[in-house]
């Protein structure tokens, strides 16, 4: 076969500004801001394609051996109009007020909301500044923020993504086809949008030896993007709407000091620590739990897998030698870190440096694939027993431990709550071929389903 591409790309941001500056008094000082900047971007594909060639090492698109050439085109045109500025004032060399504001209109998202405002306001206080500390505080702030952010596309990769169209098929024997797709678009799409507070210290001490930093912020995510199962009845999976509502929120704490330093060497660390947590605030159309049986309140990082029945004594439940499926997914942890730490030493002796890091995750869980197909293929050490030697020699001799169900049933609501359960119970006493059991199991009953702490 024989193609031709063609591929253009252009993209220019004009600003335009005016700056103001002054200072008001001895005391009090302005900086300001106010601007428009417009982004544009055009990208252009074209390709033309043979089905095969009449006479062979002879490329051009004339010696096209089928009945048409293929061929295929893309354009894409995106802009974004912009108002922004920003005014810092100072007041006595000790308190600081920034405020910004933007307003983007952009040509990705449905015209009655494609124009969003999303301001910011910030302001520190420098308590070394208005009070005389003791002699081993070097400095003091206290600070806080408030801002909005809001994203004006629905996919990053399609600028037409909000335009409900027809979508390139496959051809056949020359002739095109279009499909609609399975996904509705909902006509009043908003922005996805952000609200986060910050408040934080930094400290100095011991002439500036010795820094410490406090971070604590929250945010609101809201006007998320989701695809809502709708009936198919209706030609289409889903609709795509503004849904579901999560609120983040962390903490980070940062030390650094000097440990040696003299005119030849100096040793400077810097210490990390931080925790982030995620959770579901709201759920589209009020239901009770996500797809990813999240509930309201919820952390969204929650794990849930596949396991085996137990009683309410936690014992594995099995029938004729083997775990009995859960009929619904089981919370089994959290997949984020409880902390995330770093830690960075640089050291200079004269015009040498040496700097090394450190980093880390404590708590939260992952799955092990490694360990899975250990077990399941007998090269975990575990695996060594007398029991595969049996299994070798086709005897069932293991038995896993757990309980059997004698008589009864449970009963499960939609969510997988027991509302009733007769059931009763006496030792698994089934043995079975240990080989056959470890590659149905991987003994996962017993591993906590290979989901490992980090």
């Amino acid at each position: 076969n024989f193609s031709l591409q063609d591929t253009n790309y252009f993209d220019i941001t004009s600003d335009l500004g005016f700056k103001y500056s002054n200072d008001l008094t001895e005391d009090i000082s302005i900086n300001a801001e106010v601007a428009y900047s417009n982004y544009y971007r055009n990208y252009s594909f074209h390709q033309s394609a043979t089905d095969g060639l009449n006479i062979p090492g002879f490329y051009n698109l004339d010696n096209n051996s089928g009945s048409t050439l293929f061929g295929e085109n893309i354009v894409e045109k995106e802009t974004i109009h912009s108002f922004y500025g920003f005014v810092d004032v100072e007041f006595y060399n000790a308190f600081y007020l920034t405020f910004t504001g933007r307003n983007d209109k952009v040509s990705t998202l449905p015209e009655n909301n494609n124009s969003f405002f999303y301001p910011s306001i910030s302001g520190s206080v420098v308590l070394s500044s208005l009070f005389d500390l003791p002699t081993w505080t070097s400095f003091a702030k206290l600070r806080g923020s408030w801002s909005r952010v809001s994203e004006g596309k629905i996919d990053e990769n399609n600028p037409y993504s909000h335009i409900q169209a027809y979508e390139k098929g496959t051809s056949w024997n020359g002739t095109p086809s279009t499909y609609f797709g399975s996904s509705l678009l909902d006509q009043n799409l908003k922005p996805e949008t952000s609200d986060a507070w910050e408040i934080g210290t930094y400290l100095r001490f011991f002439n500036n030896r010795i820094g410490f930093d406090f971070a604590y912020y929250q945010s609101r995510d809201y006007n998320n993007l989701i695809y809502s199962p709708i009936s198919e009845t209706s030609g289409y999976n889903s609709l795509l709407l503004n849904g579901d509502v999560y609120k983040r929120k962390g903490v980070e704490f940062t030390l650094d000091f000097a440990p040696v330093r003299n005119d030849n060497f100096k040793w400077d660390t810097q210490i990390n620590l931080s925790q982030y947590r995620r959770y579901q605030e709201e759920i589209y159309g009020g239901k009770e739990q996500t797809e990813n049986f999240i509930n309201v309140g919820d952390r969204t990082d929650e794990i849930y897998a596949s396991v085996y029945q137990t009683n309410e004594n936690g014992e594995v439940i099995f029938e004729n030698g083997y775990p009995v499926a859960d009929p619904y997914n089981r919370y089994i942890g959290y997949d984020e870190p409880d902390w995330t730490y770093g830690i960075s030493n640089n050291l200079r002796y004269k015009n040498f440096n040496l700097s090394f890091l450190f980093d880390g995750r404590i708590g939260g869980l992952m799955y092990s694939t490694t360990n899975q197909k250990m077990w399941w293929g007998g090269t975990s050490p575990g695996t060594v027993n007398q029991f595969r030697d049996a299994a070798n020699n086709g005897e069932s001799t293991y038995i896993g431990t757990g309980v059997k169900v004698v008589s009864g049933e449970a009963t499960y609501d939609v969510n997988g709550n027991i509302i009733n359960d007769t059931r009763t119970y006496a030792p698994n006493d089934v043995p079975v071929n240990y080989i056959n059991f470890m590659q149905t199991t991987s003994n996962g009953q017993n591993k906590n389903y290979h989901y490992y702490a980090r």
